[in-house]
């Protein structure tokens, strides 16, 4: 993963780093906080090997999210992919095995290292000594008050372009539609993500 040869102007203006995983309502956060000069999903390692000076005294803050339901959704927009490709082509698109089967036969270590919105969010939050470096953590299970609480101690007027609803939505419908052996593995997957971020 690479990221800006220049620092972005917000992070430098207010004196931190906004570290965006993917799947996890970074772009959203970004552009609210800082406009739409978005770095894209940089890791937290790059700006500590880019900008030494900056990341030192910088505050560092993410997003993160229910690994279960980050991959759940990651599959789910890949799925959407698949089927407006297929249909652009004009071609049927076999009955997908879904989400679980998914998991079982496709989603691999090798996987997670190559496409970034399977991998370990961890993978964006560490530094270059493999250590979570970060003074903030917000959670999209609670995003509009972790927004809130980032906003007043940024002390940036911002508002987030949805609703509460909009983030409360998606973890009742995944929580009932993954079994029990696809969350087993998925745990073994992304353990580090359990082990750091919180999740149980």
């Amino acid at each position: 993963m690479r990221g800006p040869a220049r620092l972005p102007e917000p992070f430098r203006a207010n004196r931190c780093l906004f570290i965006n995983v993917f799947g996890c309502e970074g772009d959203a956060v970004h552009a609210a906080l800082f406009g739409h000069t978005n770095p894209g999903h940089v890791p937290l390692r790059w700006y500590e090997h880019k900008f030494p000076e900056h990341y030192a005294g910088a505050f560092k803050f993410a997003f993160v999210r229910d690994p279960v339901e980050r991959a759940y959704v990651a599959w789910a927009r890949l799925m959407e992919a698949r089927l407006f490709q297929a249909a652009e082509a004009c071609e049927d698109m076999d009955a997908d095995e879904g989400f679980d089967g998914f998991v079982a036969h496709t989603l691999t270590s090798e996987v997670l290292r190559t496409y970034p919105e399977f991998a370990p969010q961890t993978d964006f939050l560490v530094d270059a000594q493999g250590v979570l470096r970060l003074d903030f953590i917000g959670y999209y299970e609670t995003l509009m008050r972790d927004f809130g609480s980032l906003r007043d101690f940024l002390c940036i007027p911002a508002v987030l372009p949805w609703s509460a609803p909009a983030y409360e939505r998606t973890p009742q419908r995944v929580r009932y539609a993954v079994g029990p052996a696809a969350r087993k593995r998925l745990r073994q997957l992304y353990a580090r993500d359990y082990e750091l971020l919180g999740y149980d």
